[in-house]
């Protein structure tokens, strides 16, 4: 779970969709890759943002949130890192790469 979140898993979060889904990010190049995981978390956010309240409510209460609180700014960027994509698998990018765990596309 992102950042210590708690919940419980969606219907159709298993392990086979989820392999699914890291193969086709790959494929599209939105699946950043870190040597650690504060590298990977930074990379994520460089893409998708920095999370805060307003793009993922009750981020802050999360258990590890204080430590990969990002240390600059960081604006979403996944529109313009992959504007030659049509408007429909924009919208399937966007919708995978949310930050709000309630607000994923599985």
């Amino acid at each position: 779970m992102a950042m210590g979140a708690t919940g419980r898993l969606k219907v159709n979060e298993s392990p086979s969709w989820g392999i699914k889904k890291r193969r086709l990010l790959r494929e599209v190049g939105a699946n950043p890759r870190g040597h650690t995981w504060p590298e990977q978390l930074n990379k994520i956010f460089e893409l998708c943002g920095a999370p805060d309240e307003v793009n993922w409510p009750g981020v802050s209460k999360t258990p590890w949130y204080s430590q990969f609180e990002p240390t600059r700014p960081m604006k979403r960027c996944l529109r313009e890192v992959f504007r030659h994509f049509d408007r429909h698998a924009l919208e399937l990018l966007e919708k995978m790469l949310t930050l709000d765990p309630a607000l994923v596309l599985l």
